[in-house]
């Protein structure tokens, strides 16, 4: 082998262990911002569901259910 063959296949190798360390990271990216992405997309579901039925929650609570006061105790709790 001459010395330009000899670095042509180091220049390989070089490529194919950059490109698939790079794509190992990127693989890697990708699952940690869609694991990011679902958790705040549960938070903000969540937060949206309780600030749908908040309102139906204290109407039942003005009414007098205990099982409504109960949820509505629990939800002002969230904010501490």
């Amino acid at each position: 082998m001459t010395n330009e063959e000899i670095k042509a296949l180091i220049q390989t190798s070089v490529n194919q262990g950059l490109a698939a360390g790079y794509n190992v990271g990127l693989e890697q990216g990708k699952q940690q911002g869609m694991a990011a992405g679902l958790t705040q997309g549960e938070q903000l579901g969540f937060i949206k569901g309780v600030r749908f039925c908040q309102s139906a929650v204290s109407d039942g609570t003005r009414k007098g259910s205990s099982k409504c006061a109960q949820v509505l105790k629990f939800l002002d709790g969230l904010d501490d």
